[in-house]
């Protein structure tokens, strides 16, 4: 696999991975802003950015970061949740197994947060955040 198909299933990663908080976040549209760091990469990936409608709902399950258009087979362990931060581990299956750990610090209206996945011996570090632009339409 090369290293932007890489870098690309990981976006897809990140972005469905759910977070569970102390400090829920407000129901609204958030905007979310995610860029990658590989050792050895020829070039800066540039940030990624998307929308998304979080609703009462996906505070109440605390869906807080996932991308309803990705899907993912990953696995969160290791949760731990204290006064606005989240930390957790996270296992993907598929062609290309991954392993990774995130660690998270939100407000009502903001979140930001680092994780560093590994993939067969290479390593990569995602900065993410976001915040609530407005209502949901």
């Amino acid at each position: 696999m090369s290293k932007a198909h890489w870098i690309f299933g990981a976006l897809g990663l990140l972005a469905a991975t759910p977070l569970i908080a102390a400090d829920a976040m407000q129901p609204g549209m958030y905007e979310y802003t995610m860029k990658m760091e590989m050792p050895g990469m020829p070039f800066a990936m540039p940030p990624q950015t998307f929308q998304r409608c979080m609703t009462q709902k996906d505070v109440d399950q605390g869906d807080y970061a996932s991308n309803p258009r990705e899907k993912s087979d990953c696995e969160i362990s290791n949760m731990k949740r204290a006064a606005g931060k989240v930390s957790y581990d996270v296992a993907c299956k598929g062609e290309r197994p991954m392993k990774g750990h995130y660690d998270f610090t939100m407000t009502q209206t903001s979140m930001t947060g680092v994780g560093t996945m590994d993939m067969e011996g290479q390593s990569m570090k995602q900065n993410m955040s976001a915040k609530r632009v407005g209502d949901c339409k």
